[in-house]
């Protein structure tokens, strides 16, 4: 007679409760050194039927940015001798990962330790992260720096669109490396759709990147219409 199978048992619970258990050094050790082996962690997490929180064990390694090593080399490969300065940086992964493969990087948040549904993965910080809003940042910072990057900017966030203004007051040719989804998607609003234009699909960079379950975010290069 074959077992019978223990619904009570949840693959996601002893997830959460391993990750719990990492420092920021053991996590990083974790996030994917290639595309294809962030694929396969998201098809692991779906396979073994982690229900809704399969996307968010995975985005608790590679952030909601869905980092991993080959894609952060490919960002510094097309941006080289860059000065960048993130804003709304979260735990600081995608800083992390860009400083690793030789971009000089500045990280700030809002708050850097909160924790709530929205940024359920910062289980750990990856790097020194100054505690600024995102227009703070730029007008302390953006007039030493070449790019501004950004990742997943809260849905109707407007401070992420006057960061930019700021920046594009510092910078003639002001930029924005931004991930996440576009108009009428999960980041931003309208008015920051508005505001900005694409300069470069970043096509190469993006076949690196897998989106979120059922999202379309993508990494595009920005900069504000005249």
């Amino acid at each position: 007679m074959s077992a019978k199978s223990d619904k009570s048992f949840r693959a996601d619970r002893v997830f959460e409760e391993f990750l719990s258990q990492l420092d920021s050094e053991q996590m990083l050790k974790l996030v994917p050194d290639t595309a294809a082996q962030s694929r396969d962690m998201l098809n692991f997490a779906a396979a073994v039927k982690m229900g809704k929180k399969e996307d968010e064990i995975w985005r608790r390694i590679t952030g909601y940015a869905n980092m991993n090593r080959e894609l952060a080399g490919a960002i510094c490969k097309r941006f080289p001798e860059v000065r960048a300065l993130e804003i709304m940086g979260g735990n600081g992964l995608v800083s992390n990962l860009l400083s690793e493969c030789g971009m000089r990087t500045m990280c700030t948040d809002i708050a850097p330790g909160r924790k709530n549904d929205y940024i359920s993965m910062r289980t750990a910080t990856f790097c020194d992260i100054l505690p600024l809003d995102a227009v703070s940042a730029v007008k302390r910072f953006g007039k030493n720096c070449d790019l501004l990057v950004c990742s997943w900017p809260p849905q109707g966030e407007n401070r992420v669109l006057q960061a930019f203004k700021e920046f594009a007051k510092l910078r003639k040719d002001a930029k924005m490396l931004y991930f996440g989804e576009l108009r009428g998607g999960f980041n931003a609003d309208d008015e920051f759709f508005d505001s900005a234009q694409i300069v470069d699909e970043l096509d190469g960079i993006n076949k690196l990147h897998i989106p979120h379950i059922g999202s379309k975010d993508v990494i595009r290069l920005l900069k504000l219409k005249s």
